[in-house]
């Protein structure tokens, strides 16, 4: 609650540390940038399966050059063009992995991609941004969101999900189901939830899935059950709640420490 208090309500930010070549976020963006490039190109899973290795190749480099080119000038400047060099390769090596992943599953068609939206969540207005959302065979639509670093299902439970971005899609009503993307080296794959079939770690059993954090046995419990810890969350920010209780692992990377004192108790500092 603090650190939504800290950084949407008083705008602060963390000082950035120094680095040598490009930060965590910034590789980020450019895989983004390059997925959102290599989908434009491919459109479907049909295409994809009818491309030959070499053209999957050319895909990829022109996807890859893409973000390269679209990234901030400064930044290219700051770290050089030997660093943007081996940028490259390696995006283009977790693009390659990436489509031996969608390669596997059933046919489908991308039909947005980094698609802006409003919703409106009690007396909170959202703008949202998702990173892109397949039709399925059968008509259904998973919405996707592309991590580079590893992902987990329970970032989605409890009654703080502390990812709350792909529930929040779940409650429009016209989603059936949500999956992260994990890009990463030697680790690709889909993990996600919903009453969708034909897609590898995307899970329908519903009751399985969510047994440690929830008592839902379906899709349509599970987005309720979504709807009422979200809005909530959304009352409690609008009146102002601003109570310094982290979840586990939320100080890891948050930089807010110095003005949040999480680490000096009240009642140790009297």
């Amino acid at each position: 609650p603090f650190r939504a208090f800290a950084s949407k309500r008083l705008l602060v930010e963390p000082l950035d540390d120094y680095r040598e070549g490009l930060s965590a976020a910034e590789r980020g963006s450019l895989l983004h940038n390059a997925l959102y490039a290599l989908w434009g190109e491919l459109e479907d899973s049909d295409r994809l399966a009818g491309c030959t290795a070499s053209e999957v190749q050319q895909s990829t480099d022109r996807a890859v050059q893409s973000a390269i080119d679209g990234a901030p000038e400064a930044m290219r400047q700051r770290v050089g063009m030997h660093c943007m060099d081996l940028e490259s390769v390696r995006l283009n090596a977790q693009l390659m992995e990436w489509l031996e992943v969608e390669r596997r599953r059933e046919p489908f068609r991308v039909i947005d991609r980094e698609l802006p939206s409003q919703f409106q969540l009690g007396d909170l207005m959202l703008n949202l941004r998702v990173d892109r959302i397949d039709e399925l065979a059968d008509g259904s639509r998973l919405v996707i969101d592309y991590k580079s670093g590893r992902s987990s299902l329970a970032s989605w439970l409890g009654e703080r999900p502390s990812q709350p971005q792909l529930p929040l899609y779940g409650l429009t009503g016209a989603v059936d189901g949500i999956a992260f993307a994990q890009v990463r080296a030697r680790d690709c794959k889909l993990a996600g939830l919903g009453q969708v079939t034909g897609v590898p770690g995307v899970q329908a059993d519903i009751a399985k899935a969510v047994k440690r954090y929830s008592l839902q046995q379906d899709w349509p419990g599970l987005v309720e059950e979504w709807r009422s810890n979200l809005e909530r969350l959304a009352t409690e920010f609008v009146a102002g709640h601003a109570e310094v209780d982290p979840l586990p692992g939320a100080c890891t990377y948050c930089g807010l420490q110095a003005l949040c004192r999480v680490e000096y108790p009240l009642e140790a500092q009297g």
